[in-house]
């Protein structure tokens, strides 16, 4: 059940910079920027607790690839890393 929980506060942390970004950060390329490493994040933490990564074709890598939240770089660069998927977000 905690598990749970932790994970609900990790989505709405998620929408929550979202939308602070989207009030304060004046420059909409930086918005978009911080929009999607917020969602990254969120998917590799989901990757990581399944015991694969992001890269994994039973994760969202692909997806999230196709509708431009990440690049292919970006993609191969977090999957090539030695250290916790997620921390590339941070």
């Amino acid at each position: 059940w905690e598990g749970r929980v932790l994970w609900g506060t990790i989505i709405v942390c998620t929408i929550r910079m979202a939308q602070q970004a989207h009030l304060w950060v004046k420059e909409p390329v930086l918005v978009k920027r911080l929009s999607c490493l917020a969602i990254i994040f969120a998917y590799c933490c989901k990757a990581q607790l399944r015991g694969t990564g992001i890269e994994d074709e039973s994760e969202d890598g692909a997806k999230l690839l196709r509708k431009g939240v990440i690049s292919q770089e970006e993609l191969d660069m977090i999957s090539t890393q030695s250290g916790w998927q997620p921390y590339y977000c941070i």
